[in-house]
């Protein structure tokens, strides 16, 4: 008798992904791009260390921070739900990734 179990590779992968340590300094366009109501960004590091990732508007006026502390070694995603400091669902535009 065949006896089948379950596998999951997305589990698989990811606990097998995390181990991974970056070979160089990576950031990842913005996805999905246009986006509603999430955009993701990826950021591989290779060194433990400071990072600051900021979003900006077209004046080059900070509307959200994201990231603002020491980080380790690793592949990192962070999320951007279109809100401001204040939490406020800014208005359509163009925003720029600051890293």
């Amino acid at each position: 008798m065949l006896k089948l179990s379950s596998f999951s590779l997305a589990g698989y992968l990811k606990s097998h992904f995390d181990d991974i340590i970056p070979n160089k300094f990576f950031v990842s366009h913005n996805y999905p791009n246009p986006f509603n109501p999430m955009t993701m960004v990826d950021i591989h590091t290779i060194s433990k260390s400071y990072l600051s990732v900021g979003i900006f508007d077209v004046n080059g006026r900070m509307v959200k921070t994201l990231y603002n502390q020491d980080i380790d070694v690793g592949f990192h995603r962070f999320k951007w739900d279109g809100r401001d400091f204040d939490g406020r669902l800014l208005p359509t535009g163009v925003y720029f990734l600051n890293v």
